[in-house]
């Protein structure tokens, strides 16, 4: 008896923290309705970027962008920018995944810069930029 509860409490915690994502806004009719308070978790993800990749970055903008048919998390500042991907579900909520991100000062420029794709990597920068990619099996927003 006590394997089984062993397993169920190991197989739910692998599945909560495989999952572990945020909300941050929605679609309606082809319109980004982001959500508000996203700005509360630029503390959050500069101390995360700088114990897990000794990044050292200040923002000041949060925004939910599209771009080429895909959605994106941005955090801006200064000349930085770190992206986390979103995806659309079914009732069009925006959905963060948390757990990697994409940061460059490179191609920050760029309209897409470096940003996660499906598999945990992170795209290169068109102008072959430096690109840091950052994973946690806790969220890192």
């Amino acid at each position: 008896m006590k394997k089984v509860i062993l397993i169920a409490s190991l197989s739910m915690s692998i599945f909560t923290s495989a999952f572990s994502q945020i909300n941050v806004g929605s679609v309606t009719n082809g319109k980004i309705n982001q959500k508000e308070g996203l700005e509360k978790l630029i503390p959050i993800l500069k101390s995360n970027l700088l114990e897990l990749s000794s990044l050292n970055v200040d923002y000041n903008t949060v925004k939910v962008i599209e771009f080429d048919g895909k959605y994106y998390l941005q955090f801006l500042g200064g000349s930085f920018k770190t992206t986390f991907q979103v995806t659309k579900d079914n009732s069009g909520n925006l959905i963060a995944a948390d757990k990697v991100s994409c940061t460059t000062s490179a191609c920050a420029s760029e309209p897409q810069g470096c940003v996660p794709g499906l598999g945990n990597y992170c795209t290169p920068c068109a102008n072959k930029g430096t690109c840091t990619k950052t994973v946690s099996n806790q969220s890192l927003l």
